[in-house]
């Protein structure tokens, strides 16, 4: 048979490529007002751009990184931070040193809460955070050390010691205050502590002596240098001011008690040293301790 159609060795071999689909025309005006005069459907427009906002304030992202200009720390934030290094302290570890030091307190005034002798309780209390404190201090001493070998500028000494009084005169003036507004007592603590059968000079050294230099070690020493790894040298100071705030139970006291944090806070920062930290602190507790003694 010579019929074409069953003829199999009438096509050509190979076949023919199929024909490549048409690839459509970039999308301009005169597509746009060639279909609409034609009365035919437009063709699709090129989906706009989503745009992304932060979900803490609002602004506008980056369509790129994604990144909040506002929330995001700016370049001279992130320059003010020291570098992390692999020997600095950890927030756990300054966490669990604040802790520590919080809960011995705290056992110490519940124990005087029921009963126990207050002079006894405060000696014990003062030796076993200073032991709690000690231990730290070892365990973190690459970042204490070059705070105690840095000797600053005398006029800073001097800043330190009008600190101390500075902060002294603002505590005496909102303690009045309030104790006049609130009608409250006035708060003694010496008092108690020589009725307990104690010196002046062991008096003199729990509240003058022990608490400026273990507190400073603390805070100033540990606390504080391991925030600054973490957060901006500012928040820093804000926060470990408030856990120093918190620390001595006295929620009248906290307005002027955070104010001294943060000139603590910032005396550290400024100087590398904690000794004008530990003299504004010796400063502030002994005028304190003269103003209460009988």
């Amino acid at each position: 048979m010579n019929d074409e159609r069953t003829d199999p060795w009438s096509h050509d071999w190979p076949p023919a490529d199929p024909p490549s689909p048409k690839e459509p025309d970039a999308l301009d005006l005169d597509d746009f007002l060639d279909a609409d005069s034609a009365g035919l459907a437009a063709p699709a427009a090129p989906p706009a751009p989503v745009r992304r906002f932060c979900r803490t304030c609002g602004t506008v992202v980056d369509d790129f990184t994604g990144i909040c200009p506002r929330c995001e720390p700016s370049q001279e934030e992130l320059d003010a931070r020291p570098p992390r290094r692999e020997d600095a302290p950890s927030i756990a570890s300054s966490l669990g040193l604040y802790f520590a030091v919080l809960g011995t307190i705290l056992i110490g005034a519940i124990s005087i809460r029921f009963g126990a002798p207050e002079a006894k309780t405060t000696c014990l209390i003062s030796a076993v955070m200073s032991v709690v404190v000690l231990l730290w201090v070892v365990g973190s001493w690459k970042t204490v050390s070059p705070c105690l070998t840095t000797v600053p500028a005398a006029k800073w000494f001097i800043i330190a010691a009008l600190g101390g009084g500075a902060t002294y005169l603002l505590a005496m003036g909102m303690m009045v205050m309030l104790a006049k507004v609130l009608q409250l007592p006035e708060v003694d603590e010496v008092g108690p502590m020589m009725e307990g059968g104690l010196s002046l000079p062991v008096i003199f050294l729990l509240l003058s002596v022990q608490p400026p230099i273990f507190e400073e070690l603390a805070f100033r020493g540990i606390i504080q240098p391991a925030m600054m790894h973490y957060m901006s040298v500012r928040d820093a100071i804000i926060v470990s001011s408030l856990l120093f705030m918190v620390l001595h139970l006295m929620p009248l006291s906290f307005p002027h008690l955070f104010v001294i944090g943060l000139s603590l806070g910032y005396l550290r920062h400024k100087t590398g040293s904690l000794y004008p930290c530990i003299l504004l602190h010796f400063v502030h507790n002994t005028l304190v301790l003269l103003t209460d003694m009988p």
